[in-house]
């Protein structure tokens, strides 16, 4: 069965569902929470992949993990990080852009979560 993973901004929680093809899903969970605008989720077979807009980071936290473990950070600075994927070892995000008062453009960023 599958699993779905779910961001609510703006209680800076990402939620599960457990075994959601199921005929019986499980009851929605808290999987991370103390997020800052969780903006996009990205799932491989270990992972599961935050862009936290409200920071500007890239976390993960592994799907075994508990809810009350924290996602470790894997890039900070980010421009209003939103879009983000995983294919392979390739995670893929878009930084959507700065805001009003800096100059720098957006941008869109791979790194490779074969070592995490």
């Amino acid at each position: 069965a599958t699993d779905l993973y779910f961001a609510t901004l703006a209680d800076g929680k990402v939620w599960r569902i457990p075994s959601v093809s199921a005929p019986t899903p499980g009851a929605a969970e808290v999987f991370a929470e103390g997020l800052s605008a969780p903006n996009g989720i990205a799932v491989d077979e270990k992972n599961v992949y935050i862009a936290n807009r409200g920071n500007g980071t890239i976390l993960y936290k592994p799907k075994t993990a508990g809810a009350s473990d924290p996602a470790k950070v894997i890039a900070a600075g980010q421009k209003n990080p939103g879009h983000i994927l995983v294919s392979g070892t390739n995670l893929i995000w878009v930084n959507e852009g700065p805001s009003k008062t800096d100059a720098q453009e957006g941008s869109i960023v791979k790194f490779d979560v074969s070592k995490l």
